[in-house]
């Protein structure tokens, strides 16, 4: 903020940076590390965070030019091209590269007090070749998810399965939220009037401004806040395509359509969660749908912000904590006001067939 009491942000950028912030220290505490080492050089390229900052737009914002080329160029032209993922394999290798220093790192850790609490962590203790002792193991607990064992490889596998479903999804999903509130100002007060009265009944204070004491357990009483997010998600999905590949044949009985092995089956999110059938005025914000007393009319499956079933996401617990706290901080100390031609939705063809939201969407934030 400046000195001005009303400015003009970025919003996909600030909750870019969030998510940076959020996830370094969530997959790899790095700022613990960088409390411990009570240093931090924003311009020191060997500084493993900026390192992870530097590799967020190769990763997660590919150019218009190989979004298009995968769009359109057959197989064996994009073999020859070393194309045949959205994500560079130099990004892909720079992020491994990335996730094994740190595990060299913590090998060298493994007997000091340094101790670390984050999800690099958790995945090590699974690793043999980390803790240098195998997990016991039964016949009758082979398939336990708890004694499940990784290898290195696998490691950083998920770590990099962690970074590309919940970095750009976290900040897409904000983006979508803040920039729903600005342009529907009656709704964006009235989750404000909600978290004020939330604060004052839990707190001391007689500030409202002041939510440093604002927590897990007070912000899930938030019942219109909660409907705000789960309307804007309806409304913007942040991954709009699932995607499967079918295991064998399958003949659907009522279409008489038939699935070959092998063949990926797609649909898109927002065609389901836009459709007339399960929401009147599927284009309208209307958080009122998702409060309590309305939950009842929802159609079941028919709400995929984070899929369904066996394979769901499965940090959909952590992403709604993450955004329900943040929006909670944020909305009791600033109020976010649209910019006449500023929206979410783009003509862009090319980038609308991964994401809904433009590079650059700004607001006016005013401090309350």
């Amino acid at each position: 903020m400046g000195q001005s009491a009303v400015d003009v942000i970025d919003i996909r950028q600030l909750f870019v940076n969030q998510s940076i912030d959020l996830f370094g220290s969530v997959m790899f505490s790095w700022k613990q590390q960088q409390q411990q080492q009570q240093q931090h050089n924003t311009f020191n390229d060997d500084d493993p965070y900026n390192k992870f900052t530097k590799l967020i737009n190769r990763l997660l914002f590919p150019s218009k030019w190989r979004i298009l080329g995968l769009l359109v160029l057959p197989k064996f032209m994009l073999q020859v091209l070393n194309m045949s993922n959205i994500i560079s394999a130099e990004a892909l290798d720079q992020f491994a590269e990335l996730t094994k220093q740190e595990l060299t790192k913590r090998k060298r850790l493994a007997n000091t007090t340094d101790t670390y609490d984050d999800f690099f962590q958790s995945l090590l203790n699974r690793c043999p070749d980390f803790t240098g002792k195998s997990l016991d193991k039964t016949a009758d607990d082979e398939t336990s998810i708890d004694n499940q064992m990784m290898t290195e490889e696998e490691v950083v596998a998920n770590m990099f399965s962690l970074f590309q479903g919940a970095f750009d999804g976290h900040s897409l999903s904000m983006t979508f939220i803040i920039y729903e509130l600005a342009v529907n100002p009656d709704c964006q007060q009235r989750v404000y009037d909600e978290i004020v009265t939330c604060f004052r009944d839990n707190s001391n204070s007689t500030n409202p401004t002041i939510a440093d004491q604002f927590d897990w357990e007070q912000v899930v009483k938030l019942d219109y806040l909660n409907a705000c997010i789960s309307e804007a998600l309806r409304l913007h999905a942040a991954v709009n395509r699932d995607g499967r590949v079918a295991k064998q044949d399958y003949m659907d009985e009522t279409t008489g359509v038939t699935i070959k092995k092998g063949q990926v089956i797609q649909f898109s999110r927002s065609a389901v969660q836009r459709c007339p059938d399960y929401y009147p005025m599927p284009d309208q914000f209307i958080p009122d749908r998702f409060v309590k007393h309305n939950k009842h009319r929802l159609v079941d499956s028919a709400y995929l912000p984070f899929g369904l079933g066996r394979r769901m996401c499965p940090g959909f617990r952590f992403a709604l904590i993450a955004i329900k706290l943040t929006m909670a901080h944020l909305l009791i100390r600033y109020k976010f006001v649209a910019i006449d031609g500023q929206t979410v939705l783009k003509t862009d063809p090319i980038v609308e067939h991964y994401t809904y939201c433009p590079d650059k969407l700004y607001l006016k934030i005013e401090k309350r």
